[in-house]
């Protein structure tokens, strides 16, 4: 029988064991708990829990993460604070990200 208790422990000692948790146990906190333990693991994240907190987690445990975040959010991550641009891998930059970058660093209005 799972229990959130089981699915806790899973995800704590390998983030991965996401894949195979029911959407009904996976809470806001086992997600974060998950995406800490391995970046891709966020590729399992339900919607209702994807958040710029998860998709940073993500990013600080495995740059690579950044494949399986969809594009609106790499772009929230930037407007949120372009900073977090240095966890963006080079082979997923685009040219936009430089401009918002450049953007808010000016203080120029984003449009």
């Amino acid at each position: 029988m799972i229990t959130p208790e089981i699915c806790m422990t899973a995800v704590s000692q390998f983030g991965g064991a996401l894949r195979c948790i029911p959407d009904t146990f996976k809470s806001y906190k086992l997600c974060c708990i998950a995406v800490s333990n391995a970046g891709y693991a966020i590729q399992y994240v339900p919607e209702c829990h994807y958040t710029m907190e998860i998709c940073k987690l993500a990013l600080i445990q495995n740059n690579d993460a950044m494949r399986f975040i969809p594009y609106e959010k790499q772009i929230d991550l930037i407007l949120s604070d372009w900073t977090n641009i240095r966890f963006f891998q080079h082979k997923y930059m685009r040219i936009e990200f430089f401009i918002i970058c450049v953007k808010k660093i000016l203080h120029l209005p984003i449009i």
